[in-house]
């Protein structure tokens, strides 16, 4: 009868370990479903890929007056700002450029104005092409079929007469609409360098040995919780062999908890003190009881690692396929 209830105690806390883990899993994957169903919904997808951005002027002939930079024969002052990105298909389904009632479109705002863009590379077979329109405030895209994975870059230069515009700040100014069906907004992201993503490996692999360490910690945590510490509930049972775990209430009710059948009851505080009704006793704590008592260590470290290793792997992931498809157009 005994070995049946420590087994019973047993299966409880395993059970309930298994409960934090799937808690922590229902997260991850929730939060997974989330931007599956906006795939779902809106399938299409466009990103525009941060690679350059110059003050010419400031950037580079600035210092030095034996260099010069002309357009157009003029000589090119501090208000010019060339800017280098790449268009590229990150959805689900290919995107017909013909069949749209607004094409991706980008307008500068105020002091700023479009000088000159071009296609400068893009994917085999892929055909597209610049406009600038609307007093030199927006610059429209004009391509046909982009399959997925499939990319454009351009290059630009912008005037501005607001001498606080920064080059780097430059996609800040920027504001970016299309009416393509099925297709998410566009949004922007940025280009790492081979130096940000060999920093990127190295710090991985810190951490990665750091979370080594922190396991053999929480390894030892476990061994000092079952070999040292001493702390152990207070069960109470009745003459008839149920246990109850017992809550005080603000409103000097008690509840009792049988955790066996599973059933709950409130009472009053004076029949809890009627003698030998309710009497405490301290279970034997069995080895899954114990670890369950540290067991929220893992559940926060498997977030933290999750959280951590997995933004920084998908990042890492997503410039190396940038790199990829970009050095195809650069061959």
């Amino acid at each position: 009868m005994k070995k049946n209830k420590q087994q019973q105690n047993m299966n409880l806390d395993l059970s309930t370990f298994l409960t934090i883990i799937g808690t922590i899993a229902t997260l991850v994957f929730g939060f997974l479903s989330i931007d599956l169903f906006k795939r779902k919904k809106n399938p299409g997808k466009l990103i525009i890929v941060k690679q350059t951005a110059i003050g010419l002027f400031n950037n580079i002939a600035k210092n030095f007056d034996e260099i010069s930079i002309q357009y157009k024969g003029a000589p090119i002052k501090e208000n010019v700002l060339y800017i280098k990105a790449g268009i590229l298909n990150d959805g689900d389904i290919d995107i017909d450029g013909k069949s749209v009632e607004k094409t991706l479109n980008l307008s500068l705002k105020d002091n700023l104005k479009w000088i000159k863009a071009k296609v400068t590379h893009s994917s085999p077979e892929l055909k597209c092409k610049t406009e600038i329109g609307e007093e030199d405030k927006s610059l429209k895209f004009d391509f046909g079929l982009i399959r997925r994975n499939e990319f454009f870059q351009f290059e630009a230069l912008i005037e501005t007469n607001d001498s606080s515009v920064q080059a780097e700040d430059i996609y800040d100014n920027i504001i970016i609409s299309h009416r393509i069906p099925n297709t998410q907004k566009v949004i922007t992201t940025s280009l790492l360098s081979e130096e940000q993503i060999v920093r990127k490996k190295k710090k991985m692999k810190s951490f990665g040995i750091n979370i080594g360490a922190q396991f053999l910690g929480v390894v030892f945590l476990f061994f000092f919780q079952i070999l040292y510490i001493r702390d152990a509930p207070i069960l109470y049972k009745t003459i008839d062999g149920q246990e109850f775990k017992v809550t005080a209430k603000s409103d000097e009710s008690i509840q009792l908890k049988n955790n066996k059948a599973k059933e709950e009851k409130i009472i009053s505080i004076n029949e809890f003190k009627t003698p030998q009704k309710y009497i405490p006793f301290i279970p034997r704590q069995t080895f899954w009881q114990k670890i369950t008592a540290t067991g929220y260590i893992i559940p926060v470290l498997l977030i933290f690692i999750i959280i951590f290793i997995g933004s920084e792997y998908w990042e890492l992931k997503k410039a190396k396929k940038y790199y990829k498809l970009f050095d195809i157009a650069t061959e």
